[in-house]
């Protein structure tokens, strides 16, 4: 379920941003957050089964603490992802209790391009925006197919901090631990392929610990 194409006039009008913003280019409105990256299936795979936990109030492990939430909104603050101030609206349903996914600022010979996310309580869909002044929009477009993909950057630190969580915390199920080396394994690939060699040299001794993790030799993954 995912819609994608330029915003709707009412939601500009209906929505004040706390600070300016360049323009509103583009709304996509889905089930799951983070596009369809595979590098982010991980992180993905994760918040959702948080999403789904948080509203059944079931228990979840926060920092080696067992949590039960009374509301999806206190999980989502707690694990980083705050009401959104800067542009509270949902695409899908036009409520405004949200919360913030992704924030991302780019920057081009003075130009700018911000990236946003927001999750809806209400409707439970994630609202992705697109600002960007236009001379952005046009070099961006040009320089397509010339860089490593903006995603593929981004993906990077999500990626890196969610291995190094399940490292920490070793309770994670041997299915997660799998996906998570796999999808580390698979970035560390495209990073080299980019020149990328630093990150990619990184991401791939995250993937290979959680590889010889003491959960996947137990229950004979090794």
């Amino acid at each position: 379920d995912r819609k994608r194409g330029a915003p709707k006039p009412n939601l500009v009008a209906k929505c004040a941003p706390t600070e300016h913003l360049p323009p509103l280019v583009r709304t996509t409105v889905s089930d799951e957050p983070y596009g369809d990256s595979p590098a982010m299936s991980t992180i993905r795979s994760s918040l959702m089964r948080g999403l789904r936990d948080a509203h059944e109030h079931q228990p979840q492990k926060i920092l080696d603490q067992w949590r039960v939430y009374r509301h999806v909104s206190e999980y989502l603050t707690e694990i980083g992802h705050p009401p959104c101030e800067l542009y509270p609206l949902c695409a899908n349903c036009e409520g405004n209790t949200v919360h913030r996914i992704v924030h991302e600022t780019h920057w081009w010979a003075g130009q700018r391009k911000v990236l946003l996310e927001n999750y809806c309580v209400q409707c439970n869909k994630f609202s992705a925006f697109v600002f960007s002044d236009q001379e952005y929009e046009q070099e961006d477009t040009a320089r397509s197919g010339q860089q490593a993909p903006t995603g593929l950057r981004e993906a990077v630190g999500l990626v890196v901090d969610m291995m190094q969580e399940m490292l920490a915390q070793g309770d994670d199920l041997p299915r997660d631990l799998m996906e998570a080396a796999s999808d580390g394994f698979e970035l560390s690939r495209k990073l080299a392929q980019e020149g990328e060699m630093e990150q990619a040299w990184e991401v791939e001794q995250l993937a290979r610990r959680l590889e010889l993790s003491p959960s996947l030799n137990y229950c004979g993954f090794s």
